[in-house]
């Protein structure tokens, strides 16, 4: 408590002011007087009693002094004085105050957009009691992991795994009708032991019950929080109402808070009910688990995969022994690393962008600051001159550079405020949390820290040299030095290099990623994206069965091939790019198995609308007819896998017996990136139930397919207006929304590397403009003994290109050696292209170029007379 009182005291006299010193010399003056009197009163005249007095007090200065440092707490009285005088010092230069402010802004504030975006994705924690041991399992083959589990692997997992507790969730959609309109829903199932394993309840209501959980038990719901708002106006008293769901009435049960439960879009929950499959047939989830209390991981894994054996074993007797399923291995991983996924990557080498464009910004400061203090040089030798210490001069010189960074980090502060909003609206679907995206203490406790590095980093170099001035040399000099000494020359070199080398780096890497972008935006899809409308339908379950599906269909189609701007129209279960219906595998008599094949069922016509390219054969078209010959058109990866011979037209497939009847040129069915798999085309005709309840058409337009929306949700609704509205986009979108993490990783690196490459030049132009100033009176002189104008332009642009080439030198070096940190970003593209590397440094030097220009020209046209008059 006395430490405190003590403590408590000091601060207030450090900060009491001009009344702490006042009461503090009429005390002084008080004990002056009695000494006085005393002195006196031992028979001494005034005169030499107040003498002695004074003496024996030391001398009224220095005994205030004395007592206010142990009265209060000097340093913060000398800090704040240094951090004033800094202000006034600045409020001076403007021009200097503005040029790091805003540049310290730059690189702050790009650090801090990206870091706010990172803590976002990345570093929060997830909302999950005990997050830590929370896990995602899944199964892997040789071809990897599968990110899924069987339902027959979870059932045996949930039922007698000790290590650890399991829930599953899928995908799911339904068709929502409310107020009479039907809106298709995309919602997950829940298991109901998932709500125990992540520890979560509902916001509103309850979750699901095990009876619910059965099959055949009572419909019911839960509703995420954004679907309640949006739908339901947050109406509190929706729990326990019905809703209708699939045309049959469903009770909300709950609502859950919006931090929970966005896997794959969802916004409904509804019970997933598993129960052991049929024979041949397998459903999959993804399974989260919670390793229970005295549980360890290693534990944990090789009992799921004990018990993945026990179940491929109770499979091997089954007709299914014959497909030689090849063994499967549990991959548990902490959840938090499968949500991030693959975003944490690129996400951290974008980081790592910025903080290179940082260390430049820092470089680029230190070269204006110490500019500044070679300008200085003149007031820190007087002040050195008048008493003040090295180290004062050197705090001062930090004072000022905290200051600056401080005010640049709060103008950074704001400007990544809007460079965020703009990287949410730049970013994927697949970066995911970026909806709460923003500023929290994390962010603040960044940026704060950058500021006071960069600070410290810039501030350091002109500091040291403000304490080492050479006190009889700088008095001796009749004008003060514009460029410093010659060591403040060598560094302000050195920083231009390094700022050049780290810039081609950076530039580099964009130019590979740019080749990446350019590389899978040019990947040949197979079909015509161009002017191609995709319309998506599910009708409801309750009012279409498959035949009656089929003939609104039909209508459908008819209508649309009536509108202005479509020119054909065709239907299929799944578009290309990013969708697959169904894919099979079959085994011969051997009992050997075939490999899997995507099948997408098409109506006649569907694929001369894509604008697909027939190698031999005809395409399906109407006399491929329930009843007929089973048809079936493949592509050139199926025909070249399964008819290595050459002989195709005419053969059976070994899946389902098909006879094919055409060859198409590989389709981009699955994933754009992916190498094209193996797909099969079939009559939509010959398949039982025919395209079912969800089709999409797909129309070749004679105009943008966008304008074309209306027009295609009225001909649905001039069928049946309880029909949900289709889901209308164009493939060209579809194709830009599959390369939009490419493009956002692209666009951020570009923008990074283009702001470092420009400060890097306007760092070299700095060195330079000073230079010629220094060397004002030198280049007066050359000119008035009849130097060549051109000769002393050459000059400078000489000495400004050398460094150029040393900083571009070590700059390819450096990007050669980091090139490989680059393979997780790119596709088919060499990470150590020399064209790119040439094109970047061709790019930097041209830029460099012209800054050594401007001085050069500005040295050739110095006046002798001004020159010498100035001096």
């Amino acid at each position: 408590m006395r430490i405190l009182r003590v403590l408590v005291a000091r601060l207030r006299a450090a900060f009491a002011g001009e009344s702490a010193d006042a009461e503090l010399r009429e005390e002084m003056q008080t004990h002056l007087a009695m000494h006085i009197d005393e002195n006196v009163r031992r028979g001494m005249t005034p005169e030499e009693a107040r003498r002695q007095a004074l003496i024996a007090a030391g001398g009224l200065t220095v005994a205030a002094e004395a007592a206010r440092e142990r009265r209060g707490l000097p340093w913060i009285e000398t800090l704040a004085t240094d951090v004033r005088y800094a202000l006034r010092a600045l409020r001076l230069n403007r021009a200097y105050s503005a040029a790091v402010i805003v540049t310290v802004a730059l690189g702050i504030g790009a650090n801090a957009a990206m870091f706010t975006i990172i803590n976002a994705v990345v570093l929060r924690p997830l909302p999950y009691p005990n997050a830590g041991r929370l896990f995602s399992i899944s199964l892997k083959d040789k071809r990897g992991d599968q990110g899924v589990v069987d339902d027959r692997t979870y059932l045996e997992w949930a039922r007698s795994a000790k290590t650890m507790s399991v829930g599953a969730f899928g995908s799911a959609s339904a068709l929502f009708t409310i107020d009479g309109e039907t809106e298709s829903v995309t919602g997950s199932c829940r298991t109901v032991s998932y709500f125990a394993v992540m520890g979560i309840r509902a916001r509103e209501g309850r979750v699901f019950t095990p009876e619910e959980d059965k099959p055949g038990g009572p419909p019911v719901v839960v509703l995420t929080e954004q679907f309640w708002r949006r739908r339901f106006a947050a109406d509190p008293a929706i729990v326990g109402k019905p809703v209708t769901i699939d045309a049959k009435p469903t009770t909300v049960i709950g609502v859950m808070p919006a931090a929970y439960g966005k896997e794959h879009g969802a916004q409904f929950w509804e019970p997933c009910r598993l129960e052991l499959p049929k024979p041949g047939v397998t459903f999959f989830y993804e399974v989260n688990g919670r390793l229970r209390d005295g549980a360890t991981i290693e534990a944990a894994r090789a009992e799921l995969a004990t018990l993945q054996k026990r179940v491929e074993q109770a499979q091997s007797e089954t007709s299914m022994a014959r497909m030689k399923a090849e063994p499967l291995t549990p991959v548990i991983m902490p959840l938090h690393d499968r949500i991030v996924g693959d975003t944490q990557r690129p996400l951290l080498f974008l980081f790592g962008a910025v903080g290179v464009l940082l260390l430049i910004t820092c470089a680029n400061l230190a070269n204006l600051a110490l500019a500044r203090a070679a300008r200085r040089e003149r007031e820190f030798v007087v002040r050195l001159a008048l008493g003040a210490s090295r180290w004062r001069l050197a705090r001062l010189v930090l004072i000022e550079s905290l200051v600056l960074s401080v005010l640049g980090a709060a103008a950074g502060l704001a400007l990544s405020t809007v460079a965020v909003s703009y990287f949410v609206r730049l970013s994927p679907k697949s970066v995911g949390n970026v909806e709460g995206v923003g500023v929290d203490a994390r962010v603040l406790g960044f940026t704060l820290l950058a500021a006071v590095l960069t600070g410290l980093l810039f501030g350091l170099v002109p500091a040291r040299g403000a304490g080492r001035s050479d006190l009889i040399a700088a008095l001796a000099n009749g004008s003060p030095r514009t460029a410093g000494t010659r060591r403040q020359r060598w560094v302000r070199r050195v920083l231009v290099v390094g700022q050049l080398a780290t810039a081609l780096m950076l530039i580099t890497g964009a130019g590979i990623v740019a080749r990446t972008f350019w590389r899978v935006t040019a990947i040949e899809v197979g079909f015509r994206p161009d002017n191609l409308l995709i319309a998506s339908i599910t009708l409801p379950r309750a009012k279409y069965t498959s035949p009656m599906a089929a003939v609104f269909f039909d209508e459908v189609g008819a209508h649309l091939s009536r509108v202005p701007g479509i020119e054909r129209v065709a239907l299929t279960d799944a578009p290309p790019v990013g969708s697959i219906a169904m894919s099979m595998s079959s085994t011969d008599s051997s009992g050997k198995s075939t490999p899997r094949i995507d099948v997408v069922d098409v109506a006649p016509g569907y694929l001369e609308t894509i604008g697909a390219r027939l190698t031999s054969g005809r395409f399906i078209d109407a006399s491929d007819r329930a009843g007929g010959p089973p048809a079936a058109v493949i592509t050139e990866t199926v025909a070249h896998r399964l008819f290595p011979d050459g002989k195709v037209i005419g053969r059976v497939l070994p899946v389902h017996h098909l006879t094919v009847v055409g060859v198409i040129r590989d389709i981009r069915q699955r994933e754009l990136e992916a190498a094209p798999g193996l797909t099969v085309y079939l009559p939509a005709a010959q398949v039982d139930g025919g395209l079912g309840r969800r089709a999409t058409f797909v129309a070749r337009t004679s105009q943008d397919p966008l304008s074309l929306q209306a027009a295609v949700r009225r001909a649905v609704r001039a069928i049946d207006p309880s029909v949900p509205a289709p889901v209308v986009t164009s493939m060209e979108k579809r194709l830009a929304d599959t390369v939009a993490p490419r493009r956002f990783t692209f666009v951020l690196l570009a923008v990074f590397a283009a702001l470092a490459g420009s400060l890097a030049v306007v760092g070299l132009y700095g060195v330079l403009a000073y230079l010629v100033a220094d060397r004002t009176r030198e280049i007066g002189i050359r000119i008035a003994l009849g130097a060549d104008i051109a000769r002393v332009r050459r000059m400078i642009i000489l000495q400004g290109m050398a460094l150029v080439g040393l900083g571009t030198a070590i700059g390819s070096a450096g990007s050669v050696i980091a090139a490989d940190t680059l393979k997780a970003l790119v596709y088919e593209v060499n990470v150590h292209d020399v064209r790119v590397l040439i094109a970047g440094s061709t790019l930097l030097a041209l830029a460099a170029y012209v800054a050594c220009y401007i001085p050069a020209r500005r040295a050739s046209r110095v006046d002798p007379i001004l020159a010498l008059r100035t001096e």
